[in-house]
């Protein structure tokens, strides 16, 4: 959200780990995403194409074609029968035969019934692609928690104390070093661990050596637990619910059993959100407790992935990790960081259709003593677009501004049909043509029309900024 630099971090291997691990998975999660807006759901489509090449082969005269027709409506309420009796469980129902006179229109649309068939019975075309990013999605995140679990233990001996973590006389002997022997215990349990259930692997992060509280985290950690479920059922279950789904999600409609579960772009998206805001939260946590990285370098990290998370629309993770550092920092983060997490979570709300929420927040923003550009980001999320213009030509002046952050920010979205947006855009293009203008080789006398040129419009911009009214074009 602002142009501010990461400080370095430190060469600590927790953090390198850690760091690439919640990285690849937000960019697997960015992937699955866009995977799932591409699955259309073309039912439709698919039999209009069957019918079609039907027609093709059938190569019917009128009376044909017309008895042929006359077959497909009826054939509708047939496979709906079917399909009703199939999710009943009615696995030998047959509806009545369909009477056909002409052999040939039998024998085509008998191929078209066959075909038709395999795909009344085939899952939704759309849900069967996002039930498998599910899938994929809770693995990676299984995968990220792998990760972090592994590099505690090596990092904390005392998470690896149990009965079950010594090793015999014989194995020790196959090992090259009391390091990969260690190595191998660890591997184990981080296993043991893996194969456990959700509530386990938080149980785990809340011990005392990590105390961590992954619900803390989560805006719903019960929705958290239903998509363990549901990958559960997908996978071992052909997607139809079972009385240990409806256990795990603390659910006593048992008439619901057998029913078929669907992944929706939505629900899917929710997920997301959710796994990726516990994969941010819990990595910056790590590093604050167990490693040298400052505060001021988490902050700016966190700052820079939450962008990348807005470039995706994922407001609902950007909203949860500003709200989340924010509330648990308590006033100790460097300001500029502070105040660029604030502006993150009021333009999620916004963005989120909560606006009275954040202007009411953004209105009770004091700016007095703040950099201009902070200022000049109350004005844009006020909507106050006189004072977005007026401290917005001033940081173009001194080249703060440009022409991507005017386009990419969604926090200027709402304003970008207004005249004072399109006048920020010109500014901005008015200094990149000036600059490539005086960096040309031109004469000394050429060069001093240019600069009075340049002075007597500086003059008129600074007039009319003073006025508060726009520059005319």
């Amino acid at each position: 959200m602002s142009p501010l630099s990461v400080p370095e971090a430190p060469n600590d291997k927790l953090h390198w780990m850690t760091e690439r691990a919640v990285v690849e998975f937000v960019e697997k999660a960015e992937t699955l995403l866009e995977l799932s807006s591409q699955a259309i759901d073309d039912e439709d489509g698919r039999f209009s194409r069957l019918i079609d090449l039907a027609l093709s082969d059938g190569e019917f005269d009128d009376e044909q074609s017309d008895e042929f027709h006359k077959l497909l409506g009826e054939a509708g309420q047939w496979y709906r029968d079917y399909v009703a009796a199939m999710e009943r469980g009615e696995y030998t129902f047959r509806p009545d035969r369909l009477p056909v006179k002409d052999r040939h229109v039998a024998e085509v649309f008998n191929r078209f019934h066959y075909r038709s068939m395999r795909k009344v019975v085939a899952p939704n075309r759309a849900n069967l692609i996002r039930s498998s990013l599910l899938t994929v999605l809770v693995s990676s995140f299984e995968q990220l928690i792998s990760v972090l679990a592994r590099e505690l233990m090596l990092l904390e001996p005392s998470l690896i104390k149990g009965d079950d973590s010594s090793i015999s006389f014989g194995q020790l002997s196959r090992f090259r070093s009391i390091e990969q022997a260690r190595e191998h215990i660890v591997d184990k349990k981080v296993d043991d661990l893996l194969r456990g259930e959700f509530a386990q692997w938080s149980s785990w992060f809340s011990r005392k050596e990590i105390s961590l509280q992954i619900e803390d985290f989560m805006d719903n950690p019960e929705r958290v637990q239903e998509v363990f479920a549901r990958r559960n059922v997908i996978v071992h279950n052909d997607r139809r619910i079972n009385r240990q789904y409806l256990l795990k999600v603390g659910s006593q409609d048992f008439d619901r059993l057998g029913d078929r579960l669907e992944v929706s772009h939505d629900y899917l998206s929710d997920a997301i959100q959710e796994f990726a805001a516990v994969g941010l939260l819990l990595v910056s946590s790590i590093w604050m407790k167990f490693t040298k990285v400052g505060p001021e370098h988490t902050a700016a990290w966190l700052d820079d992935q939450l962008d990348v998370l807005r470039d995706v629309s994922l407001h609902r993770a950007v909203l949860k990790v500003a709200t989340v550092v924010l509330e648990k920092s308590r006033g100790r983060l460097p300001r500029n960081y502070e105040l660029s997490l604030k502006v993150s979570r009021w333009v999620s709300l916004r963005q989120l259709s909560q606006n009275e929420v954040a202007l009411k927040e953004v209105k009770a923003w004091d700016v007095t003593g703040l950099d201009l550009y902070f200022c000049h980001l109350k004005t844009v999320l006020e909507g106050d677009l006189t004072c977005m213009l007026k401290t917005g030509r001033q940081l173009i002046r001194e080249e703060r501004l440009s022409i991507f952050t005017l386009r990419a920010d969604p926090a200027y979205e709402p304003h970008r049909e207004s005249s004072e947006y399109r006048e920020l855009l010109r500014a901005v293009r008015s200094i990149a043509a000036a600059k490539r203008v005086l960096a040309q080789p031109i004469s000394p006398e050429d060069r001093k029309k240019a600069a009075a040129i340049a002075a007597a419009a500086a003059m008129e911009a600074a007039a009319a900024m003073d006025a508060g009214a726009p520059q005319a074009e």
